[in-house]
């Protein structure tokens, strides 16, 4: 499965994200910035994609209009209030969110 991971600069929750996920094997994904990439290179990440994890519901409105239905809507990590990728309660935070969609961990 491929699967990208957006947040609003590209390195601290969607890094994390990547990170986990990546660690658990089988999915290719990838982090990237939606307030640092312009339209074009997002629609070009978000049709690659399979799924969508956006770490702020309002990103969404960031992305192409055909590829929001791989959004999935349930996961949200909020602010970034951890300032680094390695954040022992980011990565809590991330399992849980991952947990709620049933992903497998």
């Amino acid at each position: 499965m491929k699967i990208l991971v957006c947040c609003a600069e590209g390195n601290v929750r969607s890094v994390a994200t990547r990170f986990i996920i990546n660690s658990l094997g089988n999915f290719d994904v990838l982090a990237c910035g939606a307030s640092r990439n312009n339209p074009e290179t997002l629609k070009i990440l978000s049709d690659w994609a399979d799924m969508i994890l956006l770490a702020e519901k309002p990103m969404i409105d960031m992305l192409p209009e055909e590829n929001r239905n791989k959004v999935n809507k349930e996961f949200e990590l909020g602010p970034d209030i951890w300032g680094n990728p390695f954040n022992p309660d980011l990565h809590t935070k991330i399992k849980e969110e991952l947990r709620k969609i049933n992903f497998p961990l």
